[in-house]
């Protein structure tokens, strides 16, 4: 199935939709199957719900994937579903949807700029060497994206966190890796 092109109204729809029932993270992966020298870092969004179809439908303008689970190991579970889309394609999709993005906007501009620096530094394959202060940097941005997905830190104001970040004054604040 060919990807449908996505006007301003439909970037505006899923703004709302990540808004209310989406999520924008940054994971950290370790290889177990082959010896790893870094860590991986990669940008992240996902919406969990219970219409397929609607997630078919994002799907089939933004790409990602769509999987299907259950909410709850009771009797009354219901069957879920998540699409989720990441690295330059999340980016991608988090430029075109951020001037309407309300609620996540930070943890949006937090993102995007983790993956530019992924991009700059020719870090994208898993296990590549990075140095001690590109982990550190990127480990105090995804506990900064943690925290902006916390319910209170909602509008928390992260220009001044990514000032710190990027020039240079984070150092230290996360503990050095061992």
């Amino acid at each position: 199935m060919d990807k449908l092109e996505p006007d301003e109204t439909v970037n505006a729809w899923l703004a709302g939709f990540i808004d209310g029932d989406g999520s924008i993270t940054i994971s950290e992966k370790h290889n177990q199957s082959k010896r790893q020298l870094s860590p991986y870092f990669e940008l992240r969004v996902s919406i969990t719900n219970i219409s397929k179809a609607i997630l078919l439908l994002v799907n089939a303008y933004f790409g990602g994937s769509v999987s299907s689970g259950w909410d709850s190991p009771d009797a009354r579970k219901h069957r879920v579903y998540s699409w989720t889309i990441q690295g330059n394609m999340a980016r991608g999709l988090l430029k075109d949807i951020l001037p309407y993005l309300k609620l996540k906007r930070p943890q949006a501009e937090v993102g995007i700029r983790l993956q530019d620096t992924i991009l700059k530094s020719k870090s994208m394959h898993v296990g590549m060497k990075l140095d001690d202060s590109t982990i550190q940097i990127r480990l105090l941005t995804k506990a900064i994206v943690h925290r902006l997905n916390e319910p209170e830190m909602m509008d928390y104001n992260v220009n001044n966190l990514l000032k710190e970040i990027y020039d240079g004054r984070g150092k230290g604040l996360v503990s050095p890796l061992r």
